[in-house]
C-alpha cells in the first residue's frame, strides 16, 4: 500500500519545503531510494514529487486522477502544523464520504 503525504493548503511551496526538510532523508534509505526511482527521481528534492500538496479542489483533482487510474487504496498521511493537518483530515473525511458513494 502507498504511504501518500497529503496537505491541504494555501501556500503549496511553503508544504513542499516543509517535506523535503524534514523528509528529505529519506532518499538514503535503500527501500525508499528503489521506490522513488521506479517514480522516476533520484535525490532529496524527489520527495516533494510524490506528495499531493494544494487547496481543497485541487488535492481533490490529484485524488480523483489516482482513482480514475484504477487506484483502490492509499495511506494517507497528512503532514505539516497542526492547523494544517486538521484542515487536511476534514478534507479526506468528506472525500472519503464522497468516493465511498461511487
Amino acid at each position: 500500500m502507498l504511504n501518500l503525504p497529503i496537505a491541504i493548503t494555501d501556500d503549496p511551496d511553503s508544504a513542499r519545503a516543509w517535506i523535503a526538510e524534514h523528509f528529505g532523508a529519506s532518499t538514503q534509505v535503500p527501500s525508499y531510494q528503489a521506490m522513488f526511482e521506479l517514480e522516476g527521481g533520484r535525490g532529496p528534492a524527489v520527495v516533494v514529487v510524490v506528495v499531493v500538496v494544494g487547496n481543497e479542489h485541487q488535492v481533490e483533482k490529484h485524488l480523483r486522477r489516482f482513482a480514475d487510474a484504477g487506484a483502490t487504496e492509499f495511506l494517507p498521511v497528512p503532514y505539516g502544523p497542526p492547523d494544517q493537518i486538521t484542515r487536511t483530515l476534514t478534507v479526506l473525511g468528506n472525500l472519503n464520504r464522497t468516493f465511498a458513494d461511487l
